[in-house]
C-alpha cells in the first residue's frame, strides 16, 4: 500500500489575499513613478518592487508539498526549493505520529523551535499533521489524506512489533 499526498496554498484565501495586497502597491508605485516623486532612481524602486510581487504571487502559486509514504520508505519534495527528492528509510524512522493541527496560534512554541534546530517543518494549511521521528530530527508535514497514512503508519507500528517479538534482545 502506498500513501501520497501533495499540499499546496491553491483553493486558499492566500491565492486571493496575495495579489489583492500586492496590487495597490504596485499601482502606487507606478503613479509615483510616472508622476516624478521617486527622483532620478525611481525606476529602479518601481522595478524591485515590480519584480517582489511578480516572485510573491509566483510563489504563492508553485509552492507544495509532495509527500509519499510505502512500505519501504517516506519520501517528499518540496519544490521550488528542494526539488530533488529525499528520502528515508523506514529503518531509520523511529516513529511516525498524525496530529490535528491547532491553527497559527496552537503550539507557537514548536513552530518557531525549528528555526534553531534541526527540525524541519513544511505546513500549509490543513486541518492535520504527519510528524516523523528520526534519530537525529524531526519532521513535520501537513496532510489533506489522513486515512491513507493512518493505514500505513499502522501497519508499520505492526511490522516493528513483529520485528520486536522475533528479535528479542
Amino acid at each position: 500500500m502506498v500513501a501520497k499526498d501533495k499540499v499546496s496554498f491553491r483553493g486558499t484565501f492566500l491565492v486571493y489575499v496575495v495579489p489583492i495586497l500586492e496590487f495597490p502597491v504596485l499601482a502606487l508605485m507606478t503613479v509615483l513613478y510616472f508622476t516624478g516623486q521617486l527622483g532620478e532612481d525611481g525606476h529602479y524602486a518601481l522595478l524591485l518592487v515590480f519584480a517582489a510581487v511578480i516572485f510573491a504571487t509566483w510563489l504563492v502559486f508553485n509552492l507544495r508539498l509532495e509527500l509519499r509514504l510505502d512500505q519501504y520508505h517516506l519520501s517528499y519534495r518540496f519544490p521550488p526549493f528542494i526539488n530533488r527528492t529525499r528520502k528515508f528509510k523506514r529503518e531509520d524512522i523511529v516513529s511516525l505520529q498524525i496530529k490535528r493541527d491547532g491553527g497559527l496560534l496552537d503550539e507557537q512554541k514548536d513552530k518557531w523551535r525549528a528555526l534553531w534546530t534541526k527540525d524541519k517543518t513544511f505546513r500549509f494549511l490543513t486541518d492535520h499533521i504527519l510528524v516523523v521521528h528520526l534519530p537525529e530530527q524531526k519532521l513535520v508535514f501537513s496532510i489533506n489524506e489522513v486515512e491513507a497514512f493512518q493505514k500505513m503508519i499502522v501497519e508499520f507500528e505492526e511490522e516493528k512489533l513483529s520485528a520486536n517479538e522475533s528479535n528479542p534482545i
